[in-house]
């Protein structure tokens, strides 16, 4: 476009009005006086001042972003390998962490371990279950005890012999072996109080060599690299009134006597623990199976004894430079509900007992049910499912069982691990394994390979 002089002038004055406006150089003809000079260069100076305080305050921020990120992404790896598996502090699913705490680098526990723990129980061992050999009952008290403690009562004076014998001959070197070359690495092992500390004289249990099998079980372990967990399936007064407790029927753990009975418990396992000649076998020891925490009174009572058995396995730990894990049952509501008492990088972790048997009798229902299981946690605590089975209502062939066992398994593998209910249960009838609960019939009937690499193909979730 072509400007008349005038409209040339028109324009010169307006782009220099807009220069002045904004204190831009100007050439030397339309320079400003020299007051005005110095005022202009004294705000040049601030601007190119407040410019350059900006620009390293930016800087500075970059610098600290970064430096921080890196720390974290640090600390975040570090407690990857301490928890030996691809999670963070509690496992994406099921049991996804709310919290954004990272731990030491160090090995958090004893229980984080490079290798994901796949487990047995060794139930109906150290504390009698009926119905997991039925016809043991049958053949020496009758029908109608149920529990250890009737067990006992109906024997007498015989019930101590009978136990001792019991104990001896349900689990050999051979069976832990076989379970070793399964792929299993690890055993939990229920085990009642009266093991550790005397029963009252007129509780009937039989206080004898219970002590003396863990330590042969814990000998067999080392010899076939695995670890063991200690389960106190039964604690003083019963915990819940099941027959797994000891002693159906009334709960008393709750009351004031049981609770420091209960103490002294702890200190005698820590005692026992502090002074094994296989401490490097045991990795947790399990302070309470299955409370029933119905009413917030003993939600409140069992806070306060894990604090308490907390307090004195971390003392131990630092005893004999160890770091033995504080395993507890939730009681079936839930890991957050003791997320206001331990951390994330607490040496804690949660059992939880995930069973099928109340389930639809369908095949669609049962898969939906498992499958729903991997979110079912959003504690920051780890958790470890301690008990499940392959128990449920619909009855499917031996391709089902395997692929059910395989769910399972892989679900559970999201987590610390799991072990398996449990490493034999005998039918009714007594003459063979019932599958749904006995590891022994699972590898009877190669639903579990005899040297299992725990690939998960068949998983259906």
């Amino acid at each position: 476009m072509i400007l008349s002089d005038s409209e040339k002038k028109s324009s010169d004055t307006r782009i220099i009005e807009e220069q002045n406006d904004l204190n831009w150089p100007l050439p030397l003809q339309n320079q400003p006086s020299f007051g005005q000079s110095k005022h202009w260069y004294r705000r040049r100076w601030k601007i190119i001042l407040a410019i350059t305080i900006a620009l390293i305050i930016t800087v500075l921020i970059l610098a600290l972003g970064l430096h921080y990120g890196l720390q974290s992404h640090q600390s975040m790896s570090n407690l990857t390998v301490a928890d030996g598996h691809g999670q963070s502090t509690e496992p994406t699913s099921p049991g996804k962490s709310s919290s954004a705490q990272t731990c030491s680098s160090a090995l958090r526990d004893s229980f984080s371990s490079p290798v994901k723990w796949q487990g047995v129980n060794l139930g109906n061992w150290l504390i009698l279950e009926r119905w997991m050999n039925p016809t043991y009952y049958s053949f020496y008290t009758g029908i109608s005890q149920t529990d250890e403690w009737s067990f006992c009562q109906s024997l007498g004076d015989s019930c101590g012999e009978t136990l001792e014998n019991h104990w001896t001959s349900w689990i050999s070197s051979q069976e832990i072996e076989q379970l070793a070359l399964a792929g299993f690495n690890i055993l939990r092992v229920p085990i009642g109080f009266w093991a550790f500390i005397a029963p009252e004289p007129w509780e009937p249990y039989h206080f004898g060599s219970q002590t003396n099998q863990l330590t042969r079980i814990l000998s067999y372990a080392k010899s076939y690299n695995m670890s063991v967990i200690i389960d106190l399936h039964g604690l003083p007064g019963s915990q819940n009134g099941y027959e797994h407790s000891g002693h159906e029927g009334e709960i008393n753990f709750f009351n004031s006597t049981n609770q420091a009975r209960s103490v002294d418990l702890i200190d005698a396992v820590v005692a026992y623990v502090r002074d094994s000649a296989y401490l490097n076998q045991i990795v947790a020891i399990e302070v309470a199976n299955e409370p029933k925490l119905g009413v917030s009174k003993n939600l409140s009572v069992y806070k306060q004894y894990l604090q308490s058995a907390h307090s004195k396995i971390t003392s131990m730990n630092a005893a004999i430079n160890r770091n033995i894990t504080m395993m507890f049952h939730d009681g079936f509501v839930g890991a957050s509900q003791f997320d206001s008492i331990f951390g994330p990088c607490d040496t804690v972790v949660v059992d939880y007992h995930q069973y099928f048997f109340s389930t639809g009798a369908t095949r669609s229902a049962t898969q939906n049910a498992v499958c729903a299981a991997q979110s079912m946690s959003s504690s920051h605590l780890r958790v470890f499912y301690g008990e499940w089975s392959l128990s449920s209502n619909y009855q499917g062939d031996a391709n089902w069982s395997k692929s059910f066992f395989e769910t399972q398994a892989s679900i559970y593998a999201n987590t610390t691990g799991s072990a398996f209910w449990s490493f034999k249960t005998y039918g009714a009838d007594g003459t063979g394994q019932n599958s749904a609960w006995s590891v022994q019939g699972l590898l009877e009937d190669q639903i579990i390979p005899s040297n299992s690499t725990w690939s998960y193909v068949n998983s259906f979730c």
